[in-house]
C-alpha cells in the first residue's frame, strides 16, 4: 500500500510538502505540486481519510441512524442517501439500532464519536421535541424521516429538519 511517506520518498521531498501539495497550499511551488500529483497518479496513492480526520475538528461524514434496519424497505433509501453523500463529497456512516433503542441517544453518541457534519434519523418515531433531545446541543443539521411517511395513504412525505 502506498503511503504519503512513500510519495514523499519517491519525489525527494518531505511528507509535509506532499501534504501541502495535495491540499493545494499556497506555500508549495507549482513544480513541486506537479511532481507530487504525478507521483500520486503513478503510485496509485489514496489519502487515508482516518488520518486526515485526526487533525480536523469535523469530518466530511454524514451519519445515518436506521431503526428497524431489517426492514427491506430501507435498503433503497439508504442506497440513495449513500449516493447523495458520495456525489456531494461526503462519507456515510451507517448505524443500525433496534426497534427498542433510543435513536436520539444513539445519534448523539454517533455525532460525538465520529464528529459528523450531519445526521439522518430513518425509521424512528415522529414525536421528537428539539428541547428534550440530546441532539439539541449538537451544532449540526439533523434530518428526521418520520415513520408515518410509510403509513400515509395520501403518499405525502413528511420531513423534519432541525438545526
Amino acid at each position: 500500500m502506498t503511503t504519503i511517506k512513500t510519495v514523499a520518498e519517491y519525489c525527494g521531498v518531505s511528507v509535509s510538502t506532499v501534504s501541502r501539495a495535495l491540499n493545494n497550499h499556497p506555500d508549495v511551488s507549482q513544480d513541486a505540486k506537479d511532481k507530487v500529483l504525478e507521483a500520486v497518479r503513478k503510485l496509485h496513492y489514496v489519502p487515508n481519510s482516518s488520518a486526515r480526520d485526526l487533525v480536523r475538528t469535523q469530518t466530511a461524514s454524514i451519519g445515518v441512524v436506521v431503526r428497524g434496519a431489517e426492514n427491506t424497505f430501507f435498503v433503497p433509501i439508504v442506497r440513495a442517501i449513500e449516493d447523495g453523500c458520495a456525489q456531494a463529497g461526503y462519507d456515510m456512516v451507517l448505524h443500525q439500532v433496534t426497534v427498542r433503542s433510543d435513536e436520539i441517544t444513539e445519534g448523539a453518541e454517533l455525532v460525538n464519536s465520529k464528529r459528523l457534519k450531519g445526521l439522518v434519523l430513518l425509521g424512528g418515531r415522529y414525536d421528537y421535541t428539539r428541547e428534550g433531545s440530546r441532539l439539541h446541543r449538537c451544532a449540526l443539521r439533523v434530518l428526521f424521516l418520520y415513520q408515518p411517511v410509510w403509513q400515509s395513504r395520501e403518499g405525502r412525505v413528511l420531513v423534519g429538519l432541525h438545526r
